[in-house]
């Protein structure tokens, strides 16, 4: 597919396909570089990450500089109910919601910790109350359940807070019809 830009000088992304352990290239997942999310996308990157999204179903941003109202310009952007975002309705409700922001919650490690000026304190047992096992980071029981999760660092830590993703998608295609 060609696009014609709007601004030549513009740069789309590109993607760089997501490798596990071992070197081996995913079956899903891919980087995307050439990008800054603070700044105004044009329809063509738009549509660029679009493709994108629905090639790799998992879209890795790093080093992004996000304030709370850019992620949410950001993620609206995608396919989504915009009453039940605006109303925090696809959001767990176990979840701290940012202050001030219902589309946003905040997940964070043991300890206190400044999340966008808002100061949460965690106790160890707070921490794994919802997460000490397989999980998955959205509402399933919503009744608008989101097409795109998201999870953006503020804090990474130096050593270990590992995140894991996985694709059902294969696990769907070998299922007996």
């Amino acid at each position: 597919m060609s696009i014609k830009l709007e601004n030549p000088n513009q740069i789309l992304p590109s993607f760089k396909p997501l490798h596990n352990q071992f070197g081996k290239e995913l079956s899903f997942g891919a980087e995307v570089v050439g990008i800054d999310l603070s700044k105004s996308l044009s329809y063509q990157q738009w549509e660029t990450l679009i493709a994108g999204f629905e090639k790799y179903s998992l879209l890795l941003f790093k080093n992004q500089q996000l304030t709370p109202e850019m992620e949410i310009d950001f993620l609206t952007k995608f396919p989504h109910d915009i009453q039940a975002v605006k109303e925090g309705r696809n959001i767990a409700p176990f979840y701290k919601k940012l202050p001030g922001y219902p589309p946003l919650l905040s997940l964070h490690g043991y300890g206190s910790f400044t999340h966008y000026g808002h100061e949460f304190t965690l106790t160890a047992g707070e921490v794994f109350k919802y997460s000490r096992i397989w999980h998955t980071d959205f509402n399933s029981i919503s009744d608008t359940p989101p097409v795109v999760s998201a999870v953006y660092a503020v804090v990474v830590p130096k050593k270990g807070g590992e995140t894991l993703f996985c694709s059902s998608i294969k696990a769907y295609e070998v299922l007996t019809p």
